[in-house]
Parts: C-alpha cells; sequence; structure tokens
C-alpha cells in the first residue's frame, strides 16, 4: 500500500519552494511556459545518488533529502510508481542520463537508478552528436506517445559533453465536469494593455471552488478532474498586466490560503483552450539558485564513474493540452445546488473570465504536490 505521508513528508515537503525556485527563474513573460518541477526534483535526485564530496552536499541540501536512505529509497519507489498509474489521465513523466561512452558507468548505479527511478543511464557516443540526437529524441517521442519530439536539438551537444540530464513530463487529463464543445466560441484575449486576439474559449456552468485574493489583487478557481486526486488551479490577476505581480508572490497562492480563501459557487467559467509544449535548459536557473558544483571541471560524481565527468546540461521537456475534453457521463448528473446552513441565504452568480494572461497549477491533493505550473501569456502558441 501506497505509504502517502510518507512521501509527503521525505519529496514532497520541500516541492513547493522548489517549484517556486525554480519556475521564477525560467518563466517568460512573453512564452507560454510550463514546468514540472516534482520531475525536475526526481531527475536531480537520480543525479545526486552518484555524487559525493562537495557535489551530493550540495545537492543533499538543495533537494532536501532525507539522511535516512532507506525510507527515501522506499519514497521514491512507489513515488515513480504512483504518479505512472494516476487513473483517467495521461501523465507520463521520465527522467534519462545520458553519459558518453568514453566514462564507463558504475553497475552499482544503473542498478540503484533503475529500482528507484525504472530508467538505467544509456550510453552515447557524443563525438557523433548527431546520432545521439536522435536517440535521444527517438527515447522522449516513444516515451511520451509521440507527444513530445525533440527534446534537444542538433548542435546542443558537442563532444567535450559528457552527462547529459533529460526531464520530460506530458499531461492531458480529462475534466470531472466537461466543456461542452458547441460552447466553445471565440472571445477577446488581452496578450497586454495594446494586442487583443480572439481564441477560441470555452465555456462552464457550474459549481466550483472560487476565491478571491484582494490583498493579490487575484482570483482563482479550482477545476477538478475525472482523477479525484488532482485539480488545475487557475489564478488570473486582477488587471490585465498583472502576472509579473502573481510570479512574484507565488509563495503566498500555497495550498493553505487558497483553501481558507476558496468556496463552493454557482459560477460561470470562460477559459481559453491552450496547449503548451515546453523547453527549459535547467542549467542557468539552477546555477542561480547556488546549484554550481554539479556543473564545474571539479564535480565529484565517484559514484557513477570512476573517470571525471561534471553535467553538461540539463534539459527539461514539458507537453500539456487543455480541452474540452471530460467525463462522457458528468453532464447526465444533475448540477446540485452546495448546501447552505441559511435557508433565506441567496446565491450570488459569480463570473470568471480568463482573458488575460493567467499562471495556472496542476496539484495533486493526496500528495500535496504541485505537478506542474504554467504561464498563459498567448492561448494561440503553442
Amino acid at each position: 500500500m501506497l505509504q502517502y505521508r510518507k512521501i509527503v513528508y521525505y519529496v514532497g515537503i520541500y516541492q513547493f519552494l522548489l517549484s517556486i525556485n525554480i519556475f521564477q527563474k525560467v518563466v517568460d513573460k512573453n512564452k507560454n511556459v510550463l514546468a514540472s518541477p516534482v520531475n525536475a526534483h526526481i531527475g536531480l535526485s537520480m543525479v545526486a545518488y552518484g555524487a559525493a564530496g562537495r557535489t551530493s552536499m550540495q545537492l543533499q541540501e538543495f533537494l532536501h533529502l532525507p539522511v535516512n536512505e532507506d525510507l527515501t529509497h522506499q519514497a521514491f519507489e512507489e513515488l515513480h510508481v504512483y504518479l505512472n498509474r494516476l487513473e483517467k489521465v495521461t501523465f507520463k513523466l521520465a527522467n534519462k542520463i545520458y553519459i558518453d561512452r568514453r566514462s564507463k558507468v558504475r553497475n552499482e548505479y544503473k542498478q540503484i537508478t533503475t529500482k528507484l527511478f525504472y530508467y538505467e543511464p544509456s550510453i552515447i557516443d557524443t563525438r557523433y552528436s548527431e546520432l545521439s540526437t536522435r536517440f535521444m529524441n527517438e527515447w522522449a517521442e516513444q516515451d511520451t506517445d509521440h507527444a513530445i519530439r525533440n527534446v534537444i536539438n542538433i548542435g546542443e551537444m558537442t563532444p567535450d559533453t559528457r552527462l547529459f540530464l533529460v526531464n520530460t513530463v506530458y499531461f492531458k487529463g480529462k475534466w470531472a465536469r466537461r466543456f461542452e464543445k458547441c460552447s466553445t466560441k471565440n472571445r477577446n484575449f488581452n496578450i497586454d494593455w495594446n494586442i487583443q486576439e480572439q481564441v477560441p474559449t470555452m465555456f462552464s456552468a457550474d459549481y466550483y471552488v472560487y476565491g478571491e485574493l484582494l490583498d493579490l489583487k487575484a482570483e482563482f478557481i479550482e477545476l477538478p478532474f475525472e482523477n479525484t486526486d488532482l485539480k488545475m488551479i487557475i489564478i488570473i490577476p486582477n488587471e490585465i498586466d498583472g502576472l509579473q505581480s502573481i510570479i512574484e508572490n507565488l509563495e503566498s497562492f500555497n495550498r493553505t490560503r487558497l483553501f481558507e480563501s476558496g468556496s463552493l459557487q454557482d459560477i460561470h467559467v470562460y477559459l481559453p483552450k491552450f496547449r503548451i509544449q515546453s523547453s527549459i535548459d535547467m542549467k542557468k536557473p539552477l546555477e542561480q539558485l547556488g546549484m554550481t558544483e554539479m556543473f564545474q571541471d571539479n564535480a565529484n560524481f565517484i559514484g557513477i564513474t570512476n573517470e571525471p565527468v561534471r553535467v553538461n546540461k540539463i534539459v527539461q521537456k514539458t507537453f500539456i493540452d487543455v480541452n474540452e475534453d471530460g467525463n462522457e457521463g458528468s453532464n447526465s448528473t444533475p448540477r446540485k445546488k452546495p448546501f447552505s446552513s441559511s435557508s433565506n441565504s441567496k446565491l450570488k452568480l459569480w463570473v470568471f473570465v480568463a482573458d488575460r494572461p493567467f499562471l495556472f497549477k496542476i496539484v495533486n491533493d493526496r500528495l500535496g504536490m504541485t505537478l506542474c505550473i504554467g504561464t498563459v501569456v498567448n492561448p494561440t502558441n503553442n
């Protein structure tokens, strides 16, 4: 049986802060961005298992990996199985370490990465960069059911490359209460104060958890998926140019704050359809956060190989598709009025219109984890 509390404590407790730190570094005000902090944590943990000395200490401290290795091992094993077997959604996450053939990988490292993360390092020959690039891209495409292509481009790998970490995430969920396709219409989306575009916008009228954050000048809504453990939280600023303020104050949009601020409301929701395929070079943001040892020439990865190696590149490629799809039987269930302690109370009809750049998170309530976090600045840009 999955021991949720153990996983939340030993793997997920610092993941919210990690998501904030990384996302604030990689977000681009001119692009749609999607990142997966939980998969970044898992990928870096794979690297940490082969580190020693100062390199290991820095990774352990950054990832807040517990001292008790047995508990950590069990947590990673169970977490990987749980996340890759989520029902009623397509959620595929994978991490792969590629090592140049001139460095012989220790059998012990192959065994532990296979046991805990279900992937062992792959050997490539970086002297043949085009062939190696094609090999890596084919793996990513096959592992994500052809949703993610070209995790790296020809030219990103050089003969000096020794260790390359590839991190992929593909998410496609079905809403607990689907948006009717016949209700999707073109509506205005304000990219900024001066640019407005017509974008396909979905519509739903139902009861959703909704809240206002007056001090942060924002509002949010929770859209549940058919898998009841998962939901998408959409946060929109009051002002067209307010997304940056939300990003800067991400720590204020924590689980407790949203829970306390939200309540079930009868609400009309207007949400643009969007697809995001995002590629993030993680090296620079990690270095900005103080993670420098593993990228230096004197990095210590004696647990992986006897030869001197350093991490040359970490790439995270993500894909999400948000459309009307939902539980086919959802509309056969009548909308139910939420319980009210006052028989005379009148429910206000709320309207939530995502017609300006906004932030969204896909969270797992059972684990208390943010699986994905992203921004939509222009729904028509894939």
